[in-house]
């Protein structure tokens, strides 16, 4: 799942308070006589980008996290707060009330202002690439990148271990649900949706350990970084896990069988589903590290919350679309997802904006030659996927890639800027048999059709959620439109859900702790949206 930007977010102030905790008795004065908005925006800072990932890597620099002014000026009142802070220098002086000054108690002032102590800049998080806004003559601006200081590394290091314990030190997240929109219009997040996730633990810990034994016993030992389905390699990976190899089993249990890795508490076998998931294609030291990267954080999570569950709350897009604050979960591998909620149950809707899209057409009296071609896709998606996989000589997944691309507005051109050369893998061969398709051609047209019959010339307009586009592109206008009704219908089920049943939303999908009926599903979207929708299951 491709990530929201961040731009749009609106950001929730959570963080760990065992990692403030950490923070103040490692880096003492310096950080402690900071105010405590500043305290706790560089906590949340650290805590979001404790590790490069696909969702905050800088779009330059590959090792950075990006970060934007809105964020900053979320976390710390004013994004040259920050960077006078942690980059420049900054003056500081006593607060003051109108019985004198507060003892111990310091704010960001002017170089003038009465009292003003010249400080040293913090350096604790290091600009790597300078960022800059969207260029008169065209394209698009980038976000600043940076990096965490090595001393500020090493306690991170230290407290991210997630196998330590606490201790007797303050725990707990203090989530505030002040600045989120909720999906009830109410205060405080809907009772349907649990604020606290279960996840099951042990489940996690074995594909950790799968992970672990990949990286360490064949990429890290051999010197590789990637094994590509159906190498050599990739063959004696798979056949470990299938058939097992006595002595590597035992090398990881260590000489106490628990001790070491821990390996003694689960096996090495291929009997789950993250693990059948992620044997199906390429593995890669990038991808393998960056899922080892999700887990840690949500062991961390798990650990700061006494190991009840991990918070869970959802920020709203300009479109109406909830997303999962800094992308825990629902923006993590779905392999990871599947270790995390093994036992849960989610209901996806089949191809749900083709199929809305549909509807509001038909709902229009819309009739055009187009049209054929996405009711055969809604009727049919998995016989036409099939179809085209074999036409284009390409993968099923690439397929999906060219038509969820489509879908968005992607053009049908040969650029290699443009989602069609990279769903190709730069094969330029099979780019033109994708741009030439006469079916390809006809799907994308009916979105251009689509747009003129429901939006027309419109210049503003707002969604079913009751939010205004700002965009003016033709994709994005009809994206913030199907993107409102998708949410109403995900509205739709969570009011129907039991109390704390759902475990995590996903856009077009929703999972449910339980196992539920699809019918039923179906017949309460029916009853509460018009839509006419069909849902699949899918175990965890």
């Amino acid at each position: 799942m491709t990530p929201p930007s961040l731009e749009s977010l609106t950001i929730n102030r959570q963080f760990p308070a065992s990692l403030l905790y950490r923070l103040r008795t490692s880096l003492d004065d310096e950080f402690c006589k900071l105010p405590k908005r500043i305290q706790e925006g560089y906590t949340v800072l650290l805590w979001s980008n404790l590790s490069v990932t696909d969702t905050n890597r800088h779009i330059q620099e590959k090792d950075s996290w990006k970060v934007s002014t809105k964020q900053l000026k979320v976390l710390f009142g004013k994004d040259q707060v920050f960077r006078d802070v942690n980059t420049n220098g900054y003056y500081m002086n006593q607060k003051r009330t109108t019985h004198g000054d507060r003892e111990g108690h310091f704010k960001i002032c002017k170089s003038e202002d009465i009292g003003a102590i010249e400080h040293p800049p913090t350096g604790w998080v290091n600009s790597v690439f300078t960022g800059y806004g969207t260029p008169k003559i065209g394209g698009k601006g980038v976000l600043s990148a940076y990096q965490i200081a090595p001393n500020v590394q090493a306690i991170l290091d230290e407290w991210g271990d997630s196998s330590k314990p606490l201790e007797d030190i303050p725990s707990g997240f203090g989530i505030s649900y002040s600045n989120l929109e909720n999906i009830a219009k109410e205060k405080i997040q809907p009772e349907e949706v649990n604020i606290l996730v279960r996840i099951n633990f042990m489940s996690l810990k074995e594909y950790q350990y799968q992970l672990e034994i990949i990286q360490e016993e064949f990429f890290k030992k051999k010197g590789v970084s990637e094994a590509l389905k159906g190498s050599t390699l990739w063959n004696d990976i798979v056949r470990f896990f299938m058939d097992g190899d006595d002595a590597l089993e035992e090398r990881m249990k260590g000489p106490n069988d628990r001790e070491d890795k821990g390996w003694g508490i689960v096996t090495p076998k291929v009997n789950t589903k993250p693990l059948q998931v992620l044997l199906r294609k390429d593995l890669t030291k990038k991808n393998i590290s960056q899922q080892l990267s999700y887990i840690n954080k949500i062991l961390l999570a798990y650990r700061e919350e006494n190991f009840k569950g991990i918070p869970m709350t959802y920020e709203v897009v300009s479109t109406g679309r909830l997303f999962a604050t800094n992308a825990t979960l629902q923006g993590y591998n779905k392999e990871v997802r599947y270790a995390a909620l093994q036992g849960c149950f989610a209901y996806d809707m089949e191809s749900a904006h083709q199929s809305i899209l549909l509807q509001l057409l038909e709902e229009e009296g819309a009739d055009f030659t187009e049209l054929d071609v996405l009711r055969e896709y809604v009727n049919e998606k998995k016989a036409v996927r099939e179809r085209l996989s074999k036409e284009l000589g390409l993968p099923i997944k690439a397929v999906k890639d060219i038509l969820q691309a489509l879908t968005y507005g992607a053009r049908l051109s040969r650029s290699r800027n443009e989602a069609v050369y990279k769903a190709c893998s730069g094969d330029m061969e099979a780019v033109e048999k994708v741009v030439t398709h006469p079916w390809l051609r006809q799907y994308q047209q009916t979105f251009n059709q689509a747009h003129e019959i429901l939006l027309g010339n419109k210049k503003t307009f707002k969604n079913i959620k009751g939010l205004p586009c700002k965009k003016t592109s033709k994709p994005a206008r009809l994206a913030h439109l199907l993107q409102g009704h998708e949410r109403f219908v995900i509205d739709a089920l969570i009011k129907r859900s039991e109390k704390g049943m759902v475990a995590l939303l996903l856009h077009d999908a929703i999972v449910f702790y339980g196992k539920a009926e699809t019918e039923q599903l179906e017949e309460f979207v029916r009853h509460d949206t018009g839509f006419n929708l069909r849902f699949s299951e899918e175990a965890y």
